[in-house]
């Protein structure tokens, strides 16, 4: 029997950036704002140092969503973010996504994202992905 998610079911990971990593998100992007390596140019910018880019923290969402739900190969239909405060190079990011609703007949999860760091939330939003449907419901 194929399992789909429930609500509730929680996925956490936790990933610190590196340098390396920004310049193989930005290279792969083609992004060259300066704010994300350049400390002299960060330190008179609004944010005071490098940031890591919020969508390549945002990444991490996906990759939760597709890999570490139950069931085979759920499919990321949209989100919406909020970036609330920056991640800074070398600050460990630990991010949740959640289900808090799943729509059976249409095979629909509605999944709550939330990013943070040691100084609070830096990322919160929603998504909706395709996920399995249980087999024997009447949903």
């Amino acid at each position: 029997m194929i399992q789909a998610p429930v609500p509730g079911q929680t996925a956490t990971v936790r990933r610190t950036f590196t340098l390396k990593h920004i310049r193989s998100f930005l290279a792969i992007t083609a992004e060259s704002n300066p704010l994300h390596l350049d400390p002299a140019y960060a330190e008179y910018a609004p944010l005071g140092r490098p940031v890591v880019p919020g969508t390549l923290v945002a990444g991490l969402f996906e990759s939760m969503i597709t890999t570490l739900l139950p069931g085979p190969a759920p499919v990321l239909n949209g989100q919406m973010l909020k970036f609330l405060h920056p991640v800074y190079v070398g600050e460990t990011v630990t991010a949740d996504v959640t289900v808090e609703e799943i729509r059976e007949r249409h095979g629909v999860a509605r999944l709550g994202l939330r990013a943070t760091t040691a100084r609070g939330i830096c990322i919160e939003g929603e998504a909706v992905a395709r996920v399995p449907r249980n087999h024997g419901s009447s949903g």
